[in-house]
């Protein structure tokens, strides 16, 4: 048996930045404003950008490589219209050409996030998670639908949370929830179930903290930000709201280069800006007038996120094959896996360097911890280590621990099979028959 953990690539534009720019939406406004922000001083207006698919923006996302993703509401709410434009970026944060938009049975779609090279974008009123593939120089490419738990009209903002490997949804109007949905092998997403509670008021949008925090703003509470953490089982704990600051209807929050969160509200053209102390607690640092009342704002150079799965069919017995598929994964990008955070030779394995990592002959000294190197214009990010172990008293992998697993092992050791080094000390001997009998006696 096989136990995993998601990988997560979370990665930032290596490009110093020494202000801030970002995308922001304004309520009527068929046109993405750019303003600067910095860490002292007065945000500075940029020339805004316009594209003639543009309709009614709600969200906003980014793509490896600079690519700004807008989302488009439609002409009307509730009409079969609206979809994803691609605007191109040649480099980490410099935009230089349009793409297209899909437009096809959407009806008010609102949040839009990135993972890898693949879009996932609310359908509110359709009730469902539409994803796109993305590629250069085309326009999104509609790959299928997956179905919200709630109907017709609540789905609001979705976020990736790679060290979960889930999308989150808000559900701003029939449950004031979270709906969590699990990332499959194949891009796919599986509901999974639903966070509420903590002061959540009218969730719209949210962002996952880089040290694996859920930061949720309510439309319908004035001044409330809810904070989420996750234990090893993945089990959502409250862990108290933000307040203050001039917190106003939080439209949307984002993380500046430096770590500073910036909560950008609706209801007045201010942000509220919020460091953190070692401990994630945060501190008012005061506020900014903004130029405009922003729905949504995303930073520029800011690369999506990754999330690795399990592949479909994989073994989870020794000698069998295991794959480990990063979700989304782009050709602009290089990729390095690591054991132990010890880079695999391609030599030892020809899939070292590429986005699955494939095992064949699976071995007990193949036990440890896997990570894996992205590598992209905006620089390198090393994701975080997946664990790899067996259930070693089930030896055989029928599923139970039994006499026949001793039978099983003992056929092994004899031969001085590979797969009966269970303490991985390179021999096959006394010390795994009494690394064997450990786990099959603790019955796993």
């Amino acid at each position: 048996m096989v136990r995993v953990a998601p990988v997560v690539v979370l990665a930032a534009c290596s490009m110093a930045h020494a202000i801030d720019t970002f995308y922001m939406t304004v309520e009527g406004n068929n046109a993405v404003q750019r303003v600067t922000v910095p860490e002292t001083g007065i945000p500075f207006l940029l020339p805004e950008i316009t594209h003639a698919s543009f309709n009614r923006i709600f969200s906003l996302s980014t793509r490896a490589g600079g690519d700004l993703l807008a989302n488009n509401r439609g002409s009307c709410t509730g009409c079969a219209s609206g979809g994803l434009t691609d605007m191109f970026a040649a480099s980490c944060d410099v935009l230089n050409g349009s793409g297209g938009a899909d437009a096809i049975g959407n009806r008010n779609p609102h949040g839009v996030c990135v993972v890898g090279d693949v879009a996932y974008m609310v359908d509110s009123y359709n009730a469902r998670i539409v994803r796109y593939i993305l590629s250069d120089n085309a326009a999104p490419l509609d790959a299928g639908s997956y179905p919200m738990p709630q109907a017709p009209w609540g789905g609001r903002g979705i976020v990736a949370a790679p060290q979960l490997g889930e999308l989150l949804v808000a559900d701003c109007c029939n449950i004031n929830g979270i709906h969590r949905f699990t990332l499959n092998a194949d891009g796919s997403a599986t509901f999974k179930g639903t966070i509420t509670g903590n002061s959540m008021n009218g969730p719209h949008n949210m962002i996952w903290a880089p040290w694996g925090e859920l930061l949720v703003g309510s439309f319908s509470s004035g001044g409330v930000v809810s904070r989420f953490r996750f234990d090893a089982a993945g089990t959502a704990i409250p862990n108290g709201v933000i307040t203050g600051n001039g917190i106003n209807a939080p439209g949307s929050l984002a993380f500046s280069d430096s770590g500073e969160l910036l909560i950008f509200n609706n209801a007045a053209p201010t942000a509220s800006r919020f460091l953190f102390d070692a401990a994630h607690q945060a501190i008012a640092n005061g506020t900014l007038t903004m130029p405009y009342r922003a729905i949504y704002a995303a930073k520029v150079g800011q690369m999506p996120a990754m999330v690795a799965a399990i592949g479909e069919g994989s073994s989870q017995c020794l000698g069998g094959t295991l794959s480990i598929s990063l979700v989304g994964a782009s050709t602009q990008f290089q990729y390095q896996w690591y054991r132990d955070g010890v880079p695999i030779s391609v030599e030892d394995n020809a899939t070292a360097q590429m986005d699955t990592l494939t095992i064949a002959g699976v071995q007990a000294v193949d036990a440890g911890e896997y990570s894996c190197n992205v590598i992209t214009t905006c620089g390198s990010v090393m994701s975080n280590a997946i664990a790899f172990a067996f259930c070693q008293g089930d030896f055989n992998c029928d599923g139970g621990v039994d006499g026949l697993d001793v039978d099983s092992f003992f056929d092994q050791w004899e031969n001085g099979s590979q797969n009966a080094d269970l303490n991985a000390d390179g021999g096959v001997d006394g010390g795994d028959v009494s690394a064997f009998f450990e786990r099959w006696e603790a019955g796993c």
